[in-house]
């Protein structure tokens, strides 16, 4: 058992001094483990593959369990690691596969395939085959719209 001793001192107008001493043990979730070592180790192995494993594993060791691009606080848990989800251990939690997290996933695609339209899709998705004659356009149908990520599906606005 550690006990946290904090020790406050300051100087009070009347030339006084005060100390406090407060005795706590620090709350542990049990998804970190119960030891400092199982922490580092769970927060290595989640941290694993995420594009900013320094940032990722300081959150990590400071409480905070990571769900895809997001990470949840001491009391939820990841739902939904594609979609980066937390719920309450309370809350119901949908399974469904997000295509991204953030707009930053997603790219416009300029579609010439049997008409002009815009499409938003996943960054690592192929464009699709086309079966259909190519048409041309008076504009880019893309022209003044971005991608972006919405309730987990890339789309073009």
């Amino acid at each position: 058992m550690k006990k946290v001793l904090i020790s406050l001192f300051f100087l009070a107008f009347a030339g006084g001094c005060t100390v406090a001493t407060i005795d706590s043990e620090p709350e542990q979730d049990p998804a970190f483990g119960s030891s400092e070592d199982d922490l580092r180790v769970n927060c290595r192995a989640a941290c694993k593959g995420k594009k900013n494993k320094l940032v990722c594993l300081l959150k990590c060791r400071a409480g905070k369990m990571p769900c895809g691009d997001n990470f949840c606080g001491q009391s939820e848990y990841c739902c939904n690691d594609s979609c980066g989800t937390c719920v309450g251990f309370d809350e119901v939690c949908t399974q469904q596969i997000c295509e991204c997290n953030s707009d930053d996933d997603c790219r416009t695609l300029s579609n010439y395939c049997g008409g002009c339209s815009c499409e938003g899709l996943p960054d690592e998705q192929a464009n699709p085959v086309c079966d259909e004659p190519l048409v041309t356009c008076f504009v880019n149908p893309c022209m003044g719209k971005q991608a972006a990520c919405v309730a987990g599906s890339c789309v073009a606005q």
